[in-house]
């Protein structure tokens, strides 16, 4: 399957005396066979770097590095061998002009966590493995000015309950990749996902996650959370705020420390609804919240430009109709200005918000198009928010509410032993083709007086986010069993892809595979000793978790 990657590229301002113009450019097409997805695109000391990956199939994909000038043409295209490397992919550039990378080893049973060091020409100096066992995974990093890295994670543990114990990983380590400490961290009986770290110039560690609490035991009734989190180096909690029916979507940053305050961006747990700016100190306490109402609207990416706050926006139409923008919020008089591309999305989700030079910034995203694959789009916006293409204006409005808290968290720091290997990984050139292309199609747009506000959008598209599956949608039978089971899946539809993990009595992963196209298969146990066994599976909304019996 062919994937597209399309750049819509902004020059730099061409000085003309002492006044600076913006001239926009045409959009690039980048393209190769078998490309998947682009989930980050950060600055480097000569342009970009961007990271993506190549291969749709589960432990065949290859990390894809993308070098790019300041204009953003090309330089170097490269693939990683060796390693079946996924995402959550993130970066960090090092006082000493290195960049680290962490990425998800899905090479064998024994996966984890990698970090990889480029230096200032993009080859590897060094490479390391992180796990513990298959439940151990790394989704960010950051670093201090010596240069010491600090990574978030979570670990997974089998429970006797119907759900599994999360627990919060914080990792220490040197500039050369060497454990300096590491603390795990129980929150209770909660699946965590943790999303974004956050180190502050008093080196306390601010951790932002989504939270799901079940209430019964079936977890039938669970309750969700976005909470934030701040330890120190110890490991010990000193701070907290947490939000009851609010969660953070997308790759991009939802949360950022300016000038001594948190902003953050949030969005309803059903996803596509109300939306929420929130404003914290340093220490984590509310200083403003604000709902944005208007034109219905999915907030991922936030970061700052001088005196106003930019939010990666995706606006929508109808149903099948989303198109990619952003909310520029002046923090003087909270005024919004917000404009979207007149291309449309069956779907679209961003990736990341992020600055270019002379005050522009850029969105990054994967659009959908029907029953197409991927493609990944790079919006360059003026520093006055405009683009090359036509964009469409959408009315939106802050309204400042309070509130109310909810019951806080009670951390307890518990033995942790994960450990550090060398890692192997080669590169190689990628090859790729660079054509301009028109910068979007303008004869699709949407029309502000057919869904102008949320209400009147959730009326017209009431289950347009509804996945009506029954309570029970994975079952294994016969259970007690001492050959083969069937597994039966009656969840989402449209699903043709399900991920199976099984583990013993003893958290020990005994079986991993990738279901495609099928609702109903067979998993041989006849080589699994007697005792309790727990088949998981993801179906790429939710994980469900039965306990089997072998005989």
């Amino acid at each position: 399957m062919k994937h597209l990657l399309i750049l819509l590229v902004l020059c730099s301002a061409v000085l003309n005396g002492i006044q600076a113009q913006q001239k926009l450019r045409s959009t690039k097409l980048l393209k190769d066979q078998g490309i998947e997805e682009l989930f980050q695109i950060t600055p480097s000391e000569t342009g970009f770097l961007a990271l993506g990956m190549k291969g749709t199939e589960a432990g065949n994909r290859q990390l894809w590095l993308i070098e790019m000038d300041a204009k953003m043409q090309v330089t170097k295209s490269s693939i990683a061998h060796s390693t079946s490397l996924n995402h959550p992919f993130k970066t960090v550039r090092l006082p000493s002009g290195k960049t680290i990378l962490l990425a998800q080893d899905e090479s064998n049973s024994a996966s984890g966590s990698v970090l990889l060091a480029f230096n200032k020409k993009s080859d590897i100096e060094w490479s390391r493995t992180l796990f513990q066992n298959e439940s151990v995974e790394f989704c960010d990093l950051t670093t201090n000015l010596q240069g010491e890295l600090f990574l978030l994670g979570k670990q997974k543990m089998k429970s006797s309950l119907a759900y599994d114990r999360d627990y919060l990983l914080l990792v220490k380590m040197s500039a050369q990749g060497q454990i300096v400490w590491q603390r795990k961290l129980d929150l209770g009986h909660l699946e965590i996902n943790p999303r974004q770290l956050i180190l502050d110039q008093d080196g306390n560690l601010t951790v932002s996650m989504n939270l799901i609490s079940p209430v019964t035991e079936d977890k039938k009734i669970y309750k969700k959370y976005w909470s934030l989190c701040q330890f120190n180096e110890s490991g010990r909690l000193l701070n907290q705020f947490q939000i009851q029916n609010f969660a953070y979507y997308g790759q991009a940053n939802g949360i950022i420390l300016e000038d001594g305050k948190y902003y953050a961006v949030l969005n309803d747990v059903a996803y596509f609804g109300k939306s929420l700016l929130l404003i914290l100190d340093q220490r984590l306490n509310v200083q403003d919240q604000f709902e944005i109402e208007g034109s219905p609207v999915l907030c991922s990416g936030i970061m700052k430009q001088g005196h106003s706050i930019i939010l990666g926006s995706v606006f929508s139409n109808t149903v099948q109709d989303y198109a990619p923008g952003y909310m520029k919020i002046d923090l003087s008089d909270m005024s919004v200005t917000a404009k979207s591309s007149p291309s449309l999305f069956k779907h679209f989700f961003i990736t990341q918000i992020s600055s270019l030079p002379d005050a522009q910034f850029m969105l990054s995203g994967i659009g959908y198009a029907g029953d197409e694959a991927s493609d990944i789009y790079l919006m360059p916006f003026t520093q006055n928010g405009e683009s090359a293409c036509q964009l469409n204006a959408h009315e939106i409005r802050l309204k400042r509410n309070t509130l109310p808290g909810e019951e806080m968290l009670s951390v307890f720091v518990k033995p942790a032993s994960l450990k550090s290997s060398n890692h192997l990984l080669q590169m190689s050139p990628a090859a790729y083709d660079l054509s301009d292309i028109c910068t979007a199609p303008d004869d699709y747009v949407i029309h502000p007086d057919q869904n102008i506000n949320w209400s009147q959008w959730e009326q017209n598209n009431k289950k347009a986010f509804t996945i009506e599956a029954p309570l029970d949608w994975l079952s294994v039978s016969p259970n007690p069993a001492s050959d083969k089971v069937t597994v039966t899946y009656s969840g989402m539809s449209g699903t043709d892809v399900l991920q199976l993990t099984v583990f013993d009595g003893q958290s020990k992963m005994v079986h991993r595979s990738i279901i495609r196209n099928q609702d109903i298969f067979e998993v041989d146990i006849r080589g699994y000793a007697k005792g309790i066994y727990y088949f998981i599976v993801y179906d790429g909304r939710e994980t469900k978790t039965v306990k089997v019996i072998k005989e």
